[in-house]
């Protein structure tokens, strides 16, 4: 693994295990179950305790996992957590403009687009 790939992997989970410190977010590691390999990781983030809302992002899935369902699988349990376990009222979920990959993903969930941020 390249040092700078390695470098960024750590800082991406040190501020990531951080913020499950500081109770901002939930972590969650997708593993395939047919291959027992690390499928992708994934984060319920920015939570607002104070506003009862939370943010689903910070979402990747190798390659060879993409297109399998697992995506689609993972955000509704991580609804499901948020809105049954934490007891929010809203989860956003947010892609940026050119992303249509997971803007489409995020349609296929069910979830109304609000808006365009710029």
């Amino acid at each position: 693994m390249d040092l700078s790939i390695r470098e960024n992997l750590h800082k991406y989970i040190q501020s990531a295990l951080a913020d499950r410190t500081a109770r901002i977010c939930a972590i969650w590691t997708i593993i395939d179950v047919a291959s027992g390999k690390v499928a992708g990781c994934t984060r319920l983030a920015e939570i607002s305790w104070k506003d009862e809302r939370g943010q689903i992002g910070w979402t990747w899935i190798g390659k060879e996992f993409q297109g399998l369902g697992l995506n689609k699988a993972m955000k509704y349990e991580i609804l499901k957590y948020g809105f049954e376990t934490l007891g929010l009222n809203r989860i956003e979920l947010k892609a940026d403009e050119r992303n249509l990959q997971s803007r489409k993903a995020i349609l296929k969930l069910g979830a109304t687009e609000e808006g365009t941020l710029r």
